[in-house]
């Protein structure tokens, strides 16, 4: 699998995330429309992802599953970064994604 691709990928989609949450909280238009500009870009790049994943063999799920955890851990990482606290649930959601990942990824080979 192209690993800077899915890092890069995943990272412009947390980008966008926060700038869509940017948006949401000041209603400013240039915010929504950076928002906008970014999820194309993710959007597009999670497509070569998949037809990458496809012309190698690699399974679509393990592409989705990897590029939506790292966004989320990105966007997670800039919550807390920004003085958000996750509640234990949340810390407990986030090791069950990891041993997902984990397990998706060792049942492959």
């Amino acid at each position: 699998m192209p690993w800077f691709l899915i890092i890069c990928v995943s990272l412009m989609g947390a980008v966008a995330d926060v700038m869509v949450g940017y948006w949401s909280n000041t209603h400013r238009l240039e915010w929504w429309f950076a928002g906008a500009v970014g999820y194309l870009v993710f959007m597009t790049g999670l497509g070569f992802i998949i037809r990458e994943g496809m012309t190698i063999g690699y399974p679509l799920t393990v592409a989705l599953v990897l590029v939506l955890l790292i966004n989320v851990a990105f966007v997670a990482m800039w919550d807390m970064f920004s003085g958000a606290s996750p509640s234990t649930l949340q810390w407990v959601g986030v090791m069950l994604a990891l041993a997902a990942t984990t397990c998706l990824e060792l049942g492959r080979n």
